[in-house]
């Protein structure tokens, strides 16, 4: 099997989507951040938002279906090892 980095990112994606659904909890933080690069990044604005039950799952799956059209749907890249 080749592993490419597309196929680490869209298994990656699918796996934050199915912890998700599984644990039907999801707390999203989003904002306006100063500029900095690195550590030394702040959030000057932002909102949490915290989703439970349905619609944090409803979101996990959303997420790991675009995983999978990630994998499939990317051009192939190079090779990073073959298993």
């Amino acid at each position: 099997m080749e592993v490419t980095l597309e196929l680490i990112i869209g298994i990656a994606f699918f796996l934050v989507g199915v912890r998700f659904v599984y644990i039907g909890k999801m707390d999203v933080e989003f904002g306006i951040t100063n500029g900095q690069s690195g550590s030394r990044t702040k959030f000057t604005s932002s909102q949490t938002k915290s989703l439970e039950g349905k619609s944090a799952r409803l979101a996990g799956a959303l997420i790991s279906i675009f995983g999978i059209l990630l994998h499939v749907f990317m051009e192939k890249g190079d090779v990073l090892f073959v298993l």
